[in-house]
């Protein structure tokens, strides 16, 4: 399992901390190799020769801030993955985030986000990243779905009135009194014309719409197969179209993004 950029600074700062230990270790075995050392030249040494004292001063510890080597606990969630809208509404990006904190107090001010563009309709996707003063940054990604706006039915209201005035016409019909009974001489039916021939009925083919579809790495991608999974789409489309690799920023590619026209 591969460890996060978190896990692998503290590892990194127990490895260094260990470092530090082994090197204080030695320090003070040869401290302690100089004093016994000295020890034994002075019992060897006559009592009337004079021996000037030697001074043995460990070396102090430089104690570490360990606050300035351990990175920041970073935590960055959104109320929600993805969202549907209609095009033309306005994005209120802040209001998707849950919670940004770090080192435990909120820092939602410290929040950057991409901004989209709800003109056309299309799947899109926003991009949120939190970074402190110093270390890595979080990332998390909002899926958008861009749709056009529903059309509300007039008609089934003007129908349901319609049919209400046939009623009441056909039931004033029958409360009228029966009229004189009128006789109709048969009539000859006139000449009917001959049909005109049928024209053939044309196929009309769909007119395609250019869409747009990112294949982020955050669904499952990666640079071994998402370039080959936007042409095959684009291919697909039958429209021209191109892939474009969708970066951060800082410049980091997330994925890679289709474009029809």
């Amino acid at each position: 399992m591969a460890l996060t950029a978190w896990e692998l600074e503290v590892l990194k700062n127990v490895r260094k901390k260990r470092i530090q230990k082994a090197r204080r270790i030695l320090l003070y075995s040869c401290i302690a190799a100089l004093v016994t050392a000295g020890v034994m030249v002075l019992t060897t040494l006559p009592a009337s020769d004079s021996v000037d004292t030697v001074t043995v001063s460990e070396t102090p510890e430089v104690s570490v801030n360990e606050a300035s080597i351990a990175p920041a606990r970073l935590t960055l969630k959104l109320t929600q993955e993805s969202v549907e809208l209609e095009k033309g509404d306005p994005i209120d990006y802040l209001s998707y985030v849950k919670e940004a904190l770090i080192n435990g107090k909120d820092h939602r001010d410290q929040v950057q986000y991409s901004e989209i563009s709800t003109d056309r309709t299309g799947e899109f996707s926003v991009v949120y990243r939190l970074k402190p003063d110093s270390g890595l940054a979080m990332t998390r990604i909002l899926r958008v779905q861009i749709k056009e706006p529903e059309v509300e039915e007039e008609g089934s209201e003007q129908a349901a009135v319609i049919e209400a005035e046939k009623e009441e016409a056909k039931a004033e019909q029958q409360s009228k009194p029966a009229q004189q009974e009128i006789i109709a001489l048969p009539q000859v039916p006139a000449a009917q014309p001959a049909p005109a021939p049928q024209q053939p009925v044309q196929t009309v083919r769909p007119t395609l719409q250019p869409y747009t579809k990112q294949f982020l790495f955050s669904a499952g991608y990666d640079m071994s197969n998402v370039e080959s999974a936007c042409s095959a789409e684009g291919s697909g489309s039958g429209l021209s179209w191109s892939c474009e690799p969708i970066r951060d920023g800082e410049g980091i590619i997330l994925g890679m993004e289709l474009r029809t026209y």
